[in-house]
């Protein structure tokens, strides 16, 4: 039967208080610093005949060790003995002794030792998760990778606001709509997206809230490439376009993002005849290939344009010459462009020093190439559908690492982890070094996607508008 207890509180007191219960049985209290000494059940009582007359000695021990096992032994010794032992399971080690003596009202001594070689005191029981479900551990969740967005195919794999997973794959997020069917660049770094469209130069401070959010920078005409810096406090725009309404001619310039009003021209340019090649920005300058003419190859020519924090330009350099095609990569230590002779025969991908220039034109590779993208130092390139690799201090030991599914000849581009390709209607990745396990589809049922770019976590494109027909639009999506 269950006791109800009447409890007689002596304020003045601070060691043993009596109080009785209704069966007419005399009981103490003691009062101690470590209120979570109780150990043992209601019926390890201990008998008091007389104030203060009571001896108790009580050992506490608890061991907890492997996965969340507890041991606790509790013996009590008084007038009325009992012994009390419990087990439970959990993940860690406490060892803890409690001895307790009291001779009477008063006088207590309590000595507690702690030591725990475990992580967490608390045992935890994890989820039992469904079928369809997995346990992310460090979450301690159960989740359906296949639709959730924060855990897309992967416990911690994130696409993003905007973004959404299906199948186990982040799907495209729509930042930027509705523009003129003839957008002509775009480019991202951490202060947003930059791009051009009707004549305008815009931008998106922040890529989350973009639709109908953008902010006019300048008017312009035929706007063909676009490139932002990425480590100045003012980033710098560098595009290539005419400067209305007067210019017939499309030019280089440069402004920064706080106005692009009245542009500064910069060297080079198609001129008659000729064409303009890829605009990059890379740290706080940026490199563009101007007059590339097969016709007249001494005047075409890779630049790079000095930045300076304020979003000025301290300097306008000429990194190498006789360039050809409309490909230029930068990376940490080099610019890469095609290099052609003087009949304007192509001599393969030459890498020039990024800050000093070319002080000689070896060959990273002498083949045609027709698409290629490095990383610090180590050249990728698409021939046929073999994908190959080179090195700058080893140059012409290329060799294929990986013979591919498909001939891309569309962009290209890499990160620590991954090679990126685009084709007509997808984008597709493989895994450094040598794409063990062919490409995967990252995106598809594109339109014509162009200009990607990588920033962040993600991976952004410009491409035919899914939501209006005759628009362009910016999207992007989480890296794999």
């Amino acid at each position: 039967m269950k006791k109800i207890i009447l409890i007689l509180c002596i304020a003045s007191l601070s060691g043993c208080h009596l109080f009785t219960d209704l069966d007419g049985y005399t009981w103490y209290s003691d009062t101690e610093s470590n209120s979570s000494d109780q150990i043992g059940t209601t019926s390890d009582n201990v008998d008091v005949t007389g104030a203060g007359s009571g001896t108790e000695s009580d050992v506490d021990t608890d061991f907890q060790s492997g996965t969340d096992s507890v041991a606790i032994v509790a013996t009590d010794r008084d007038s009325q003995d009992g012994l009390d032992t419990q087990t439970a399971s959990g993940t860690d080690t406490v060892f803890q002794n409690d001895v307790e003596t009291d001779t009477g009202i008063g006088a207590d001594s309590d000595t507690n030792t702690n030591s725990d070689s475990g992580k967490d005191s608390d045992s935890y029981q994890l989820p039992d998760c469904s079928a369809i479900e997995t346990l992310c551990v460090e979450t301690r969740e159960c989740i359906d990778l296949a639709t959730n967005e924060a855990n897309c195919g992967e416990c911690g794999h994130d696409c993003g606001v905007r973004s959404s997973c299906s199948q186990g794959k982040c799907q495209p997020a729509l930042l930027v709509d509705e523009l003129s069917s003839t957008a002509g660049g775009m480019d991202v770094s951490s202060k947003g997206i930059f791009f051009a469209t009707s004549g305008t130069i815009q931008y998106c401070s922040n890529p989350i809230a973009c639709v109908g959010a953008t902010e006019q920078l300048g008017s312009l005409s035929a706007v063909s490439s676009l490139a932002v810096t990425r480590t100045l406090s003012t980033d710098l725009i560098g595009f290539l376009g005419k400067i209305l309404p007067s210019n017939k001619v499309a030019s280089f310039y440069h402004c920064n993002t706080t106005s692009c009003s009245a542009p500064t021209s910069l060297s080079g340019g198609p001129g008659t005849g000729g064409t303009a090649g890829d605009m990059v920005g890379f740290g706080g300058d940026l490199y563009y290939m101007a007059g590339t003419s097969t016709s007249n190859p001494e005047t075409s020519k890779v630049y790079r344009v000095i930045g300076m924090a304020d979003g000025s330009t301290e300097a306008t350099v000429v990194i190498g010459d006789h360039a050809r095609g409309t490909r230029l990569v930068v990376d940490s230590q080099y610019v890469y462009f095609e290099r052609m002779d003087d009949d304007g025969n192509p001599l393969g991908v030459v890498a020039c020093n990024r800050l000093t220039g070319c002080s000689g034109y070896t060959p990273v590779t002498s083949e045609n190439v027709k698409t290629f993208t490095a990383l610090d130092g180590a050249l990728y390139w698409m021939s046929g559908f073999a994908l190959n690799y080179t090195s700058v201090t080893e140059p012409n030991e290329g060799a294929t690492v990986a013979t591919l599914s498909t001939a891309y000849y569309g962009e290209m581009l890499i990160d620590s982890d991954n090679l990126y390709f685009s084709t007509d209607s997808r984008i597709v990745y493989c895994e450094l070094p040598r794409c063990a396990g062919g490409e995967k589809i990252l995106v598809s049922g594109l339109s014509s996607p162009s200009n990607l770019r990588l920033e962040s976590d993600y991976l952004y494109w410009l491409a035919d508008s899914n939501t209006t027909i005759g628009a362009a639009a910016i999207y992007r999506v989480a890296k794999p």
